[in-house]
């Protein structure tokens, strides 16, 4: 009970009249505290109140109610003599006693944080020391100052104060509302950062602190009462006006909906309020960069208000699907057994669903998406429900126990990519023959290239109607382009080509041709604003979508694509290095250019030309494929060029071998498609459907460090060099640009770091299971707009590395292009300042750090998915029998990423493991913790593999 709540009722009940008859304290205090659902229980008249009784007990009610309403609301402790800094003291004190262990809320919020927890990467922004804090993890919210940081568990954490005066240690991307300032940081860092203050100035310091906090907090609490009395037309006045469609919100919206001059306590709860109602306010995954909701669509909120409706039904709607579903489960999974071997095929299935039935499949594939512990789900209610009612057995629900009912039911079928699903990337799921989308994107295309508007300015929809580069190209003519790519490439961003130089004979020019969008799409275009949002093309296992309509990159006379043009020259930027023996830059230059011929080839068909030994991959289930020779089709002339181009390649390498700079390789899995391809079928069906058969994939697995051999890593150099020149090119001409930046791994000790260069391959890597005792942790690559350091790549600060080779696939290449277009016209630019400035980039930077991490995990939960897909398979056709002459997961060992910890939700021991064999990684559960240690191997056997959104392996040890 709350203390002012506690104190209400002693007041209370000393002011009424004493009963001689005890028993009716005991009768109200179990009436009160013992509450029976009438309808399960009669009342047992020996034990009913009564009247007189009765009527005292309402009088107490009403008196309750009457006294907090009335009761102010600036309540405070009776004051005395240093009466706050004592009970501060206490607070703290309670908080460090080992007899009191951690708090409820400290333990929830530390539960479920796994070794393999994803859902945050290091994009967040900087937190300072002093600043409050709301973080928000497993369903706790909790605020606090930050008073430090530290490196625990692979990770940068903050270390905050909470106002129980607690030390909590989040990651910044768990940090959504900050106010800034409220403690000094001279305070903070006499606070100290251990678990317990170590002495009388670490006490005072943090008493200090939790006074502010608790002050802020009594403000906020305040703010929020007045939000939630003017919170009705929030919703109505933000949803889409399609009821099936989301919108977006953001605080700053709400706040001016909410208080004309909203003060930043007020917006903290306004941030509260929209938090509290995930029903229809839903956190977008960079909340802690843009602050921005998504709106639920109406029908999905009438879905699930009718969704609990029926669930207070006991023979309702629910049972009526349940007994169904019942049924078709049974003929999908015998089914689908009996097809294992055969082709992916969909037909029509034999039962109907009513329309109530198909309420129930919508809710449940609404329910199936990617959420974050910063919320409540408000689909978990109706999912264990529908689920129990199903199949009352059934394990604790989790997301993939609801992914497999719905492909069980014929709602998705079993290689549906789930996170193509995705709402908040927004895909269109329509086949690319019949998509509306597509046909109208098409139509904005050719009306934009072959009937150019005319009109100053540019309307949204217009192309630039001539090259705005055209009189400072450089002609290459008859210079050889190199465009070396995979044989199924979609989009042909880059080339390479060689120059010589008769006086210099060992020094040589390489260019690195890249397509120029920009030439054509202005920032103001529709189709650049949608590839702002869509930030890179997106690739899944069966289909991928563009960032720009394929009408625009493979038209044959104005594509973008290099080679899509038939016979005509070919705009491109292109950024020329020239290299000497050392492998260093001597020289540099970037211009707009053209070329004219173009030779499109495969990374195969290099390696072949050049003599290059295929990349060692391994094969853990076996059926490796025949290696086919590729045919030279290459001139003596163009065998050279190529052959040059790969000794400058390793003339960089070499170059950066000799500067104490490493890289670390680690295994990674590719899945090849083989036979038929599943139907062109994107998206769930309610209509009933049979599924049969299953694609056939290649399971195989390689080191990083393999893809940058051959043909693959003498492109991969040349883009590095050209992203180099980019950066020079952009400092030297005072033109802003975002630039990779990467710090080096943070190793244990000095010594560590020659051990770890004396490991080193003739490329520069190591191997990462041999370097795990001896790093503490690894820093993710991040962007700045200066010109610092990329120790990975071996470039010193001043130089910087911006990425530019690939504007068709990445929106943040494209940016850069607009702006050396800016530098590369002078004078003759039409403004003055390029298209961004600092600030803009600045801005730009967050969110951009916050997109490519959402792709990233997207990316890898995608793979995982299909990795534990073909685990799972290969584990079930050996338990029907099918015959294994050599089964891998019978020799599996497992090495440790990190030191096991404790969840303290099941309080068992855990740590992230990684199995070279089968190319992953996956979760090592039930260790003693003293047993092993990080970087030890041991031998490990599968347990199971978890499919769903949050797809996992998960080991024992042998």
């Amino acid at each position: 009970m709350h203390r002012r709540a506690s104190r209400s009722c002693q007041n209370i009940l000393s002011t009424l009249p004493r009963h001689s008859d005890t028993s009716f304290y005991h009768s109200f205090r179990h009436q009160s505290t013992s509450v029976h659902f009438s309808h399960r229980k009669k009342a047992d008249p020996k034990h009913t109140l009564s009247k007189e009784h009765y009527l005292d007990v309402k009088n107490i009610t009403k008196k309750i109610i009457d006294r907090v309403a009335h009761q102010p609301h600036d309540w405070k402790h009776t004051p005395s003599l240093r009466g706050t800094e004592k009970r501060l003291a206490a607070t703290l004190q309670n908080a460090s006693s080992n007899r009191r262990g951690p708090s409820a809320d400290k333990l929830a919020y530390l539960a479920s944080e796994e070794p393999m927890d994803e859902d945050t990467g290091e994009f967040a922004p900087a937190v300072a020391l002093g600043t409050f804090v709301e973080t928000r993890r497993n369903l706790v919210a909790s605020h606090g100052v930050v008073i430090g940081e530290a490196t625990y568990d692979r990770r940068r954490r903050l270390v905050m104060l909470t106002s129980d005066g607690e030390i909590w240690r989040p990651v910044r991307e768990d940090v959504l509302f900050t106010i800034p300032a409220l403690a000094p940081t001279d305070l903070c860092i006499r606070c100290g950062t251990d678990d317990v203050a170590l002495n009388d100035t670490q006490i005072h310091a943090r008493i200090e602190v939790l006074k502010r906090l608790r002050e802020v907090e009594k403000d906020i609490d305040n703010a929020y009462n007045a939000v939630c009395q003017k919170n009705a037309k929030v919703y109505d006045t933000v949803k889409s006006v399609d009821p099936d469609k989301w919108s977006e919100t953001t605080i700053a919206e709400v706040a001016r909906i909410v208080k004309s001059e909203p003060d930043i306590i007020a917006v903290f709860a306004i941030h509260k309020y929209l938090m509290s109602h995930p029903s229809q306010f839903v956190a977008h995954h960079a909340y802690t960069v843009n602050q921005r909701f998504n709106v639920r669509p109406q029908s999905h909120i009438k879905e699930l208000e009718t969704i609990q409706g029926w669930l207070r039904r006991r023979d309702g709607p629910i049972q009526a699907f349940a007994e169904k579903a019942r049924g078709v489960i049974l003929v999908s999974q015998t089914a689908f057994e009996q097809s294992r071997d055969e082709a992916p095929s969909q037909a029509p299935a034999d039962h109907t669903w009513t329309t109530d039935d198909k309420t129930i499949l919508s809710f449940l594939q609404h329910s199936l998406r990617r959420t974050r512990s910063s919320q409540d789900d408000p689909y978990i209610l109706g999912q264990a429900s529908i689920l129990k009612a199903i199949d009352v057995n059934r394990p604790p629900i989790q997301d993939d126990q609801v992914h497999k009912l719905l492909v069980d039911l014929g709602v998705l079928a079993p290689w549906q990519d789930l996170f193509v699903l995705e709402p908040e990337i927004d895909l269109d799921l329509e086949p690319e023959a019949t998509s509306s989308r597509i046909k109208a994107d098409d139509a904005r295309v050719l009306k934009a290239l072959y009937s150019p508007s005319k009109s100053v300015p540019l309307g949204p929809e217009d192309f630039h109607p001539t090259d705005p580069l055209e009189s400072v190209r450089h002609d290459f003519g008859d210079m050889p382009v190199y465009v070396i790519d995979e044989a199924n490439s979609e989009e042909l961003d880059d080339g390479v080509s060689i120059e010589r130089i008769p006086s210099e004979p060992n020094n040589f020019w390489a260019h690195v041709h890249v397509a120029d969008p920009a030439s054509v799409i202005p920032p103001t275009n529709v189709f650049a604003r949608e590839a702002a949002i869509k930030f890179q093309t997106a690739y899944f296992m069966f289909r991928s979508w563009p960032l720009f309509p394929r009408r625009l990159m493979h038209d044959p006379k104005h594509g973008l694509s290099l080679g899509s043009k038939e016979g005509s020259p070919t705009r491109v930027l292109t950024f020329s290095s020239k290299i000497n023996p050392q492998g260093e830059v001597l020289d540099f230059n970037v211009r707009a250019g053209i070329i004219r011929k173009i030779h499109a080839v495969t990374y195969d068909e290099v390696d072949a030309a050049l003599g290059f030994s295929n990349r060692s991959y391994w094969y853990p289930f076996g059926d490796e494929p025949s290696k086919l020779s590729s045919p030279s089709s290459f001139t003596p002339s163009q065998i050279k060029d190529l052959r040059d181009l790969s000794m400058i390649s390793k003339r960089i390498v070499d170059k950066r071998q000799r500067d104490p700079v490493y890289n670390i390789s680690y295994p990674t899995v590719e899945l090849s498609k083989i036979g038929p391809r599943p139907p062109d079928f994107n998206g769930p069906t309610f209509e009933p459907s049979t599924f049969r058969g299953f694609p056939k994939f290649i399971y195989s697995a390689i080191d990083v460090s393999e893809l940058e051999t051959g043909a693959h890593g003498l492109v991969a150099e040349m883009m590095k060099l050209g992203s180099r020149v980019a950066s020079r090119f952009c400092l030297e001409k005072g033109i802003p640009v975002l630039r990779r930046v990467a710090d080096p791994s943070q190793i244990i000790s000095d010594p560590n770091f020659q051990k770890i260069l004396d490991m080193r391959d003739e490329r520069g890597f190591v191997r990462h299971d041999k370097v795990l005792p001896l790093m503490q942790i690894a820093p993710s690559a991040d962007y700045a707009l200066e010109p610092k350091a990329h120790f990975n790549l071996g470039i010193p600060a001043g130089e910087g590395y911006t990425r530019v080779t690939s504007p068709l696939r990445r929106y943040m290449d494209l940016v850069h292009h607009w702006q050396l277009h800016h530098a590369l016209l002078g004078s003759s630019a039409p403004r003055k300042s390029p298209p961004f400035d600092s600030t803009q980039l600045a801005d730009l930077l967050l969110s951009m750090k916050a997109m490519e991490q959402y792709w990233k995990v997207l990316s890898k939960n995608d793979s995982r998915f299909w990795q534990c897909t073909q685990l799972k398979r290969w584990v079930e056709d050996t338990a029907r029998g099918v015959e294994r002459h050599n089964d891998p997961l019978m020799s599996l060992e497992a090495t440790l990423l990190d030191a096991p910890s404790v969840n303290f939700s099941t309080r068992r021991s855990h740590a992230e493991v990684h199995v070279r064999l089968l190319g992953i990684n996956g979760l090592l559960e039930n260790l003693e913790l003293s047993e092993v240690k990080k970087g030890d191997t041991i031998p490990v056997k599968l347990l199971n593999c978890r499919l769903g959104l949050r797809p996992q392996v998960t080991f024992v040890r042998k």
